[in-house]
């Protein structure tokens, strides 16, 4: 058992959620080294009487209400990280979701340049895929889904494959 002597106590939070252990930090003045202590929150325990002198309950509760707090913090920054960085989020302000995804805006107005034309080029592939194209013999049918302008209008074309 370590003695607490010339030194002080700097930090204390609860160790669990039944509240009967602690974690501190004690700060020896003599070495200014710091030490990790684990104390029993029994009141006929010298190290939590001693504890006791420097924060109350309640003041240990709310430091442990602020350490969880930044670890809840830094655990969600991790992970949007992580998932930023291996494609498995993505921020629509910044970022385009993945071209053969519909946006519902796009089939409307398709987004400019090559964003736009790789969409409908996906959509099309997508339509030209599907048994009841693929397996039709109606040329004329397929020349209008090639030559669509929007994903309205090859979606409206895939309909006639379909129902037609």
């Amino acid at each position: 058992m370590m003695k607490l002597e010339k030194g002080q106590f700097t930090h204390a939070v609860f160790a669990n959620s039944n509240k009967d252990l602690i974690r501190t930090l004690w700060r020896d003045n003599e070495t200014k080294q710091y030490h990790e202590i684990t104390i029993e929150t029994d009141l006929n325990n010298p190290m939590y009487q001693k504890l006791l002198e420097t924060y109350s309950p309640n003041e240990i509760s709310v430091m442990t209400d602020q350490q969880h707090k930044r670890s809840a913090m830094m655990y969600e920054t991790m992970l949007k990280d992580l998932g930023t960085k291996y494609g498995l989020l993505y921020d629509p302000t910044v970022l385009k979701p993945q071209q053969d995804k519909l946006n519902i805006d796009d089939l409307f107005n398709l987004p400019e340049g090559t964003d736009g034309n790789d969409l409908l080029f996906n959509i099309k592939i997508k339509i030209f895929d599907m048994p009841a194209v693929s397996g039709s013999d109606n040329k004329e049918l397929k020349k209008k889904l090639r030559e669509s302008k929007t994903p309205l209008e090859a979606l409206y074309i895939a309909g006639k494959f379909l129902y037609e």
